[in-house]
């Protein structure tokens, strides 16, 4: 009996002690300091929802400089640095406890910081209204340049100033980073060589594969780049319009009409598509508002 009991006592002991690392959904966080740093874990204290907490670092846990905002290697973490750390909510039972780390970033910032796990997007045109627990983040162009490619199931990054209260919680990001994917820019467009990347192709510097500018506003050169981007595209000499077709994806334009179509939903751009030299032009935007292409414009 006595050997029983001691049997019963060590199973306890060990179920209380033993680490438990299963994947769970929640997220927590503290906000602190290191104070201790090895190759694959580091000890935080601060506040959070614990405040001394001992963090294993994975192949999955993402490191960013809060400063330069951008992912970096776990040799840059030390001892007394400042970091705003997220864990999983499945931690040993020992004292301090220990847990999965999900997310390190490391410097004080003056923002707010949130990591997300997208259960939903929506496309507010704009801006895109991302939901996770229970709360919710509008992104737009400048806190992220490719924020129409955030879709369900990626794991983001934000910082947003802290406002008034609102039910349920909701936030305006001033900067946003998506952490589980690279996400690449269908198009760049680059004022000081002007160079125009397509799908990280460089097109041949000619005459026609220029980057414009009338009147103040850019224009790109509309078959090739959508030829690139997989789009068929097809000239109606009759009202001069070009009709663009990529799958199930569709998309119209008239010469001199600031109307453009999306598939059967019209959208109206500040500029028209232009006629130069036998070559349709469009403004810029028409390739972020009308194909929902990421742009990215460098000065």
């Amino acid at each position: 009996m006595k050997k029983i009991f001691i049997s019963l006592i060590c199973c306890f002991i060990l179920v209380m002690t033993s680490t438990v690392f299963a994947e769970n959904s929640r997220v927590l966080n503290t906000n602190g300091t290191i104070v201790a740093a090895e190759e694959n874990r580091v000890v935080v204290q601060g506040t959070g929802n614990i405040d001394n907490i001992v963090l294993f670092l994975q192949g999955k846990t993402y490191i960013v400089d809060n400063a330069t905002m951008q992912k970096v290697q776990k040799i840059e973490i030390k001892k007394g640095d400042y970091v705003y750390a997220f864990y999983g909510a499945n931690m040993t039972k020992s004292i301090p406890p220990q847990a999965k780390a999900v997310l390190l970033v490391l410097g004080k910032g003056d923002s707010s910081i949130a990591y997300m796990r997208i259960s939903q997007v929506e496309d507010k045109g704009d801006y895109v209204k991302v939901y996770y627990d229970n709360q919710s983040m509008d992104i737009d162009e400048k806190a992220m340049p490719s924020y129409k490619s955030i879709r369900q199931g990626d794991e983001l990054l934000g910082w947003y100033t802290a406002t008034a209260a609102s039910v349920p919680t909701s936030f305006k990001a001033s900067h946003a980073m998506v952490l589980n994917r690279t996400v690449v820019e269908n198009l760049t467009v680059s004022f000081l060589t002007g160079n125009i990347l397509v799908e990280n192709k460089q097109l041949p510097l000619t005459e026609k594969n220029k980057i414009y500018s009338v009147n103040g506003v850019t224009y790109l050169p509309l078959r090739t780049i959508a030829e690139i981007l997989g789009y068929s595209t097809t000239w109606n000499a009759v009202d001069k319009s070009i009709k663009l077709q990529k799958a199930s994806k569709s998309a119209r334009l008239q010469v001199g009409n600031r109307g453009y179509w999306q598939d059967k939903e019209r959208i109206i751009l500040e500029n028209v598509p232009l006629m130069i030299d036998g070559q349709t032009l469009v403004p810029l935007d028409f390739f972020k508002e009308v194909l929902d292409e990421n742009v990215k414009v460098k000065a």
